[in-house]
């Protein structure tokens, strides 16, 4: 069985034209990261006048530069397992540019936060763990590959500049990932 990990970033504010999340495996690594699942969930504890907000899942290279942003810790599913590759980094927040090759998925997501008041469908699109996985390539179906991620090469969710609604509030990130 490979080395399973989940990477958490909690409260990363919204904002047009920002890399909420990158997570790259650079090259030097020895490993492939293979990324079985991605949550969105909202993280608003006040009142927001929050609206649609477009993310888009990116597949990019080029990451020799990637730096910059609040660097991410990754928690080993099995305490045994060795610690990630010093060249296996997720940073929230990112402002530096990467080469986006391929546009994987986008999605839309709400910014409001949510009351019990509230339980639209769109806010629970975004509030209800459930309902909030942007990737789900499963583990028990082996005809499913996931997102598989060789040296040199790893993801971006980013919020387009244009185009993508009115940015505001928080949310939390989550990714579990297997390096084989």
């Amino acid at each position: 069985m490979a080395a399973t990990y989940t990477t958490l970033v909690q409260t990363i504010a919204w904002a047009a034209g920002k890399n909420m999340l990158a997570q790259v495996n650079h090259t030097g690594s020895g490993k492939i990261m293979d990324v079985y699942r991605i949550w969105m969930i909202g993280r608003e504890t006040t009142a927001v006048a929050g609206s649609s907000c477009l993310i888009e899942l990116w597949q990019c290279s080029s990451v020799a530069s990637y730096t910059g942003g609040a660097a991410q810790t990754f928690v080993k599913h099995d305490t045994l397992s060795a610690a990630a590759p010093a060249t296996v980094i997720a940073n929230a927040g990112t402002t530096t540019v990467l080469t986006k090759n391929s546009l994987i998925k986008r999605y839309l997501r709400y910014s409001e936060e949510i009351l019990l008041t509230n339980l639209y469908p769109q806010t629970l699109m975004s509030n209800y763990l459930p309902l909030n996985v942007l990737q789900d390539s499963g583990y028990g179906d082996t005809n499913i590959q996931p997102l598989r991620f060789r040296e040199g090469e790893g993801f971006v969710l980013f919020t387009p500049a244009s185009g993508g609604g009115t940015y505001v509030g928080s949310t939390d990130i989550i990714v579990e990932f297997a390096l084989v």
